[in-house]
């Protein structure tokens, strides 16, 4: 039985090489930080008590922190001078996870894909990117179904990492730019045409995700996260297979 998942190629996580400077201030602001360096592909960062922990160029990182907020660092942002070399691991996920989750998030955009919201681990096609009919449906002028990938990421204490990937089916309308509720769905007489085009067979969710896989591997063997400071980790492009002993015999 497969299961919907890969692994990375190394134990990676055992120490894995990032930086972290003191910044403090309010959560909403730190966050704001983190949007911007990801946005401009300069750090993949996250904030953890009175750190900011990250991945990218450290000059580039804290020189693009001071640029953006310079009007915030006299009273409502503090930064420190000091940037230290620190490794993650299986024990500092709480950090990690946030900072891979990027990368990947990252790769998602330039194939086609949006994260509707970055606390949910969920993308969503683009209405006009070139994606075939397996990705995007429609039910009527406004209301489309988007195969949409969920991901999760699970971290090791061997240091490897599994990334576990599904399709998930949400209605969504294209005019508002916002999914629709099973009760909107309904309201509009949609609703038995929906799950008839939603539903996914296993056969057919399979191929979907081994399409997913090329998509996402960009026609290669392995699944690349690459991180602005020129690191990267990979994954093995093959679902694991999970093989069920036979009872009795």
């Amino acid at each position: 039985m497969f299961l919907n998942t890969l692994i990375t190629k190394s134990t990676y996580f055992k120490n894995f090489k990032s930086y972290r400077v003191p910044l403090i201030g309010e959560s909403s602001i730190r966050f704001s930080v983190v949007d911007r360096l990801y946005t401009n592909n300069v750090a993949y960062s996250f904030p953890h008590k009175e750190f900011l922990y990250f991945k990218g160029k450290t000059n580039e990182t804290v020189n693009q922190i001071r640029r953006d907020f310079n009007e915030l660092l006299e009273d409502k942002l503090f930064m420190g001078n000091q940037i230290e070399e620190y490794k993650l691991s299986y024990n500092t996920q709480i950090i990690l996870k946030p900072i891979v989750y990027m990368a990947f998030e990252k790769l998602l955009e330039t194939i086609g894909f949006f994260i509707p919201k970055k606390t949910v681990k969920r993308s969503l096609p683009l209405i006009d990117t070139p994606l075939d009919d397996d990705f995007i449906i429609q039910l009527n002028e406004d209301i489309f179904i988007l195969r949409g990938i969920k991901y999760m990421l699970e971290i090791r204490p061997s240091g490897r990492a599994l990334l576990w990937l599904d399709i998930y089916s949400p209605a969504y309308n294209i005019s508002e730019k916002r999914r629709i509720s099973p009760r909107e769905i309904r309201e509009a007489g949609l609703m038995d045409h929906y799950y008839e085009l939603a539903t996914l067979k296993p056969k057919d969710r399979y191929d979907l995700i081994c399409k997913v896989l090329d998509m996402i591997c960009q026609e290669q063997e392995t699944l690349k996260l690459n991180f602005p400071d020129g690191d990267f980790i990979l994954f093995e492009k093959k679902l694991l297979y999970l093989e069920i002993p036979e009872i009795g015999g």
